[in-house]
């Protein structure tokens, strides 16, 4: 049973919350993944084409910074070599750090 404030009191209620909690994040990281595949398709388009992607329209956080990096490898190798023989950058390492003061 849960008190008036609404938190877990007792081993069950916690465990199943923690499953609870456990869905949302899988779910959200299958929607972040899906959403990086989604951009992912274009960018490689682009660069396929042997073009520049625009840049981002904000600097990426520097809490997201490394899962991007990660990212990459949904979309493909990140060393893969465009026709121009050019290298395809990692996503997060084109992208320029944030200003000073932003996050």
């Amino acid at each position: 049973m849960r008190p008036r404030s609404g938190h877990p009191t007792g081993i069950s209620e916690l465990r199943a919350e923690n499953v609870d909690q456990r869905g949302r994040i899988q779910a959200k990281q299958a929607v972040i993944c899906y959403l990086l595949r989604w951009v992912h398709r274009p960018v490689d388009y682009i660069e396929d084409q042997d073009l520049e992607p625009p840049p981002p329209p904000q600097p990426v956080p520097e809490i997201a910074r490394p899962y991007l990096q990660e990212s990459r490898a949904v979309g493909g190798p990140p060393s893969a070599t465009l026709p121009s023989g050019r290298t395809r950058t990692p996503l997060a390492a084109a992208v320029p750090p944030p200003a000073p003061g932003q996050h």
